[in-house]
């Protein structure tokens, strides 16, 4: 179920493979990730427990193009789904094995029909996101930054103690380490990460441990 974490910032936690999903309204109602397609179910009804349809979902900001984050997308006939130009290629033809589907049992892929400028805001209102390019996990992951309330979406970039996988079609450790410490000069206090829960301390430690593993 969606919990309200902050004024209107909601969390869905997956309990299984597929991604978590949050909830941003302002001037615009806004999804991060969407998860599996058979996790759309459950997700339709949790955004209906906090009083939304999918119809009232205006964007979708994919983080990247794995099918574990973008399944659930065809929930929503409204929103203008985002995601960066590079992963959105390998999901608009369908590839199953750039976008992980074949080994999640996922065949389900939206049509991408906007990319992210890297480095412009998304206005969100009360909430304005940044797009930063984090290639790595794939070389099209992003994270959305909100400099104001210290949120870092972080896909999966960075998790609580851990790291994403950069062994997937064109992952890269090299960047991976790259795009961390570039996140180390970010000032956020808040990590809500694609996997696991959300971390609110401890964030330039968890950064430091993740290069420091990529490193070994």
């Amino acid at each position: 179920m969606f919990e309200e974490v902050f004024p209107n910032l909601f969390a869905f936690y997956a309990t299984d493979y597929s991604a978590n999903s949050y909830l941003l309204v302002g001037k615009k109602t806004v999804l991060i990730d969407t998860g599996l397609k058979s996790g759309g179910p459950a997700l339709k009804d949790s955004l209906a427990a906090v009083g939304f349809a999918p119809e009232d979902i205006d964007s979708l900001l994919l983080t990247h193009g794995h099918s574990d984050h973008f399944g659930a997308s065809y929930l929503f006939p409204n929103a203008e789904i985002y995601m960066h130009k590079f992963d959105a290629t390998y999901v608009n033809i369908k590839d199953v094995i750039f976008t992980a589907s074949a080994r999640l049992n996922n065949l389900y892929f939206p049509r991408i029909t906007k990319n992210y400028e890297i480095d412009s805001l998304i206005d969100v209102a009360p909430f304005k996101l940044r797009v930063i390019s984090t290639p790595g996990h794939t070389k099209g992951s992003i994270c959305l930054y909100e400099e104001k309330s210290k949120f870092l979406f972080s896909g999966d970039t960075i998790f609580s103690g851990s790291v994403g996988r950069h062994d997937l079609p064109s992952g890269s450790k090299l960047e991976l380490i790259d795009s961390l410490k570039r996140l180390q000069k970010l000032d956020f206090d808040y990590l809500f990460p694609g996997h696991g829960l959300m971390l609110k301390e401890g964030q330039e430690e968890n950064i430091k441990m993740g290069i420091e593993l990529l490193s070994q």
